[in-house]
C-alpha cells in the first residue's frame, strides 16, 4: 500500500507549480470572457489565437520561463482591453 502512496505523490506537481498552472489558467479565461465583447468572427479568431498560443506553449516547465509568459500575456491582453475601450 505505501509504494501505491509513493507512486501517486511523486506524480504530484509542487505548490508553485499549481500555482503558476491556476495563473495561466486564470489568464486564459479572461482572454475568453474579453472575446464575448467582440462579434462574432473577432471572437472566433481570438479564441483560436489564445488556444494556439497557449497550446503552443503547453511544454514549457521552466517556473521563470513562465512566469515570464504570465506578465507578456497579461500586458497583451490589457493593451486589447485599452484597443476595444474595455477596462477591468
Amino acid at each position: 500500500m505505501s509504494s501505491i502512496l509513493r507512486t501517486t505523490t511523486a506524480n504530484m506537481p509542487s505548490l508553485k507549480t499549481f500555482m503558476l498552472r491556476a495563473e495561466v489558467m486564470k489568464l486564459y479565461r479572461s482572454v475568453i470572457r474579453m472575446s464575448r465583447h467582440l462579434d462574432q468572427n473577432q471572437r472566433l479568431e481570438v479564441r483560436d489565437f489564445a488556444r494556439n498560443s497557449f497550446d503552443s506553449r503547453r511544454h514549457i516547465t521552466d517556473e521563470t520561463a513562465i512566469r515570464h509568459l504570465l506578465t507578456d500575456g497579461r500586458r497583451q491582453l490589457d493593451q486589447f482591453e485599452t484597443a476595444i475601450g474595455m477596462s477591468r
